[in-house]
């Protein structure tokens, strides 16, 4: 996979154009190498990377990678998404729940989060989060 990166123009980026002034074409983003997980678990024996929309990887040394959708809803805000999938991983991987498992309970906490604006307000409880989940596995079954 790659990281797309683009340049940040000069200036804030909510300034104005004076009507009928010339228009640049945007500058194309431009791929950036990002480490397979494979090159990963060199250093490490397991990995989650976040995939936005694609939702999450799981990939163990000696373990066929695994992939979690996200779960699709329409986003208001994504200031937190990635801090609330972290600290939800956090949470369901160290109550003892296997790494998919904790991964959907995170995917759930996620899309919650950016159905609301802000940061730390837009983080949802628990019961929200398991609220999610389980009329999302009802939805796919």
């Amino acid at each position: 996979g790659s990281v797309q990166v683009r340049r940040a123009r000069r200036g804030p980026a909510w300034r104005r154009r004076r009507p009928g002034a010339a228009r640049r074409a945007p500058t194309p983003p431009r791929p950036m190498p990002s480490p397979p997980a494979s090159e990963l678990l060199k250093q490490v024996p397991e990995v989650v990377i976040t995939l936005g929309e694609a939702g999450s990887l799981y990939a163990a040394r000696g373990a066929d990678p695994v992939q979690v959708p996200a779960v699709r809803v329409e986003a208001v805000d994504t200031t937190a998404a990635g801090d609330t999938f972290v600290g939800a991983l956090c949470v369901a991987y160290g109550e003892g729940r296997p790494m998919p498992e904790a991964m959907a309970w995170a995917a759930a906490a996620s899309a919650l989060a950016v159905q609301r604006p802000g940061a730390s307000s837009s983080m949802p409880a628990r019961d929200e989060i398991d609220a999610l989940v389980q009329n999302h596995s009802e939805e796919s079954a």
